[in-house]
């Protein structure tokens, strides 16, 4: 549905895009011909402090009242390195503010719950959809 048109794609996903990107292609693969699959940054296992962000991410959300500052913050902080953060500070604020209106709590909460299983037999964790 998403490419009516389309009959080959391919598809890219850097980090957490790269787990969405594999779940697309996953899901996508008996709709459409996926002709290239790029990956980067996708870990199949999470060591303790990415799991714990992960965590964060998911408490802060299910608790958010319908706001997704708390995330915003918790993702940009939890993403970037101190240095760039500094460096850009005056233009984090603008980043919380288009995370917040390009998308919902639902949404997000979906995508991770989807993209982040800890159950390697879950169909959408990496290892499984890689095989």
């Amino acid at each position: 549905e998403a490419f009516p048109d389309a009959q080959v794609v391919d598809v890219a996903g850097f980090s957490f895009g790269g787990r969405v990107a594999l779940a697309a292609a996953s899901s996508l693969s008996m709709q459409i011909k996926i002709r290239k699959l790029h990956l980067t940054g996708v870990s199949a296992e999470r060591d303790a402090y990415a799991r714990l962000i992960i965590a964060n991410w998911k408490d802060a959300l299910r608790n958010s009242n319908g706001s997704l500052v708390p995330f915003a913050w918790s993702s940009l902080m939890s993403t970037y390195s101190p240095g760039f953060l500094a460096k850009n500070e005056e233009r984090v604020q603008s980043w919380v503010n288009l995370i917040c209106e390009g998308n919902k709590v639902d949404g997000i909460l979906a995508l991770l719950d989807q993209t982040h299983p800890e159950d390697e037999d879950d169909e959408w964790h990496p290892v499984a959809m890689a095989t």
